[in-house]
């Protein structure tokens, strides 16, 4: 998603993958920033596709006032003190202390953090732009640091933008909550004022320095939101299939006599076609989501009634046992580690087919179901792509994610069907 090349622009970076997002802290992220939410290479054309932040979006209609102030630089203590006891925490991997200052931090971000972490000494020499925020005791604040990644001598300039608000007691916390349409339009607005660009331009300056001046920083930099993403991926998958391992007394079983064959006190299923996933075992139970062909569930028992009842998300659940086969432990555990996707076309015998793709055009999050409630399982940024699996009336694709059923809002991508 990021263009790495050999004049890579880290302004560049920050115009194409603008972030004004409803996930929260607003991370206008030059640099190493980019290590949280980045992966993979564009080819050089996606230079041609870069704007000027000046020609972002924003309604004329909106709603609060912007205010044209220039920055305060290290004007409040407690903003600082906020800065560095987060920037702290993520070099640490202390995802405990960052939940305590985040609004919403999904398990999918804490694995992120840790994991880079791993790769991260320090983040120094802090300064932190201020602007007024949106509501009442709030804040955009634009923080500058340098980061000390291990074994690497050269310090890595970065810029985040932090959306900071108070709580009731005055306390700051980092907001990560959904975002209105004017508090959107409020941010971008911000970000795109002289001296936000002036500032982005200061920082891309000093990375690229830093890059020309050290080869082994710029080839981690390359290789590092890959081996990021890879080591997030790994890790989840083997989280589900632990979860999904019947705890020793359960799976043990007691012999009843010569001859007779351990019977598992749970199994593995998989689609085979597309189907509801229900909070209870009839076509009028609430519908959570849908499973797609090849998803593989626990199933915790199958009713004489034509249902299973289903591990899902930590919950019990239900799907109607004609979609489901049986596998073994060994399959089970193959396809989550190494999920396939479905080939255009190829509905692997169900109704389950690829019906076109879906470009991102705003940063949005990725649901587990189609509903802003529903559980998020990572986050799409402009310029992503994905198969479009459903275009669904109420405001909502279906799109295949790491293998899986996802849904992101239709406002957030455009649809390209085949």
């Amino acid at each position: 998603m990021v263009l790495f090349m050999e004049n890579f622009s880290l302004k560049e970076f920050i115009i194409k993958h603008y972030q004004y997002f409803g996930v929260g802290i607003l991370f206008i992220c030059l640099v190493v920033v980019l290590l949280i939410f980045s992966s993979g290479k564009k080819e050089k054309k996606e230079h041609e596709e870069v704007g000027n932040l000046s020609d972002v979006n924003v309604s004329q209609d909106a709603s609060i006032p912007v205010p044209k102030d220039e920055f305060e630089v290290d004007a409040h203590e407690a903003v600082n003190a906020l800065a560095t006891t987060y920037f702290t925490a993520m070099a640490s991997g202390d995802v405990d202390t960052l939940a305590g200052i985040r609004s919403e931090l999904s398990e999918t971000e804490k694995i992120r953090i840790q994991k880079k972490a791993e790769y991260t000494d320090s983040y120094q020499n802090f300064k932190c732009y201020t602007k007024p925020g949106p509501v009442e005791d709030s804040y955009i604040v634009f923080t500058y640091y340098e980061i000390k990644f291990k074994n690497i001598d050269t310090l890595a300039p970065g810029l985040t933008s932090l959306y900071i608000r108070s709580n009731d007691d005055g306390s700051l916390y980092v907001y990560d909550g959904e975002l209105t349409d004017d508090v959107n339009d409020y941010i971008k607005s911000i970000s795109a004022q002289d001296d936000v660009v002036e500032l982005l331009d200061q920082v891309d300056t000093k990375y690229n320095e830093a890059a020309a001046a050290d080869a082994t920083l710029k080839s981690f930099m390359e290789a590092f939101p890959q081996t990021i993403d890879e080591a997030v991926s790994a890790e989840l998958a083997a989280r589900q299939l632990k979860d999904n391992e019947p705890p020793a007394d359960e799976a043990s079983t007691e012999e009843t006599g010569e001859g007779d064959e351990q019977t598992p006190t749970t199994e593995y299923v998989r689609a085979t076609d597309t189907a509801n996933i229900r909070k209870s075992p009839s076509e009028t139970g609430d519908k959570i989501a849908k499973c797609i062909v090849g998803e593989i569930f626990t199933r915790l028992q199958s009713l004489e009634n034509g249902w299973s009842k289903l591990e899902y998300n930590g919950a019990e659940a239900y799907v109607k046992s004609d979609y489901l086969e049986v596998v073994s432990a060994e399959e089970a555990a193959s396809a989550q580690q190494n999920p396939e996707q479905p080939e255009e076309g190829d509905n692997a015998g169900g109704t389950t087919s690829v019906i076109g793709t879906v470009t991102v055009k705003e940063t949005v999050k990725i649901r587990q179901a189609a509903s802003t409630s529903a559980s998020q399982v990572g986050s799409a940024y402009q310029g992503d792509k994905f198969d479009l699996i459903m275009d669904m009336e109420d405001g909502w694709c279906k799109v295949l994610y790491n293998g899986n059923a996802a849904y992101i809002k239709s406002d957030y991508v455009e649809i390209h069907k085949n």
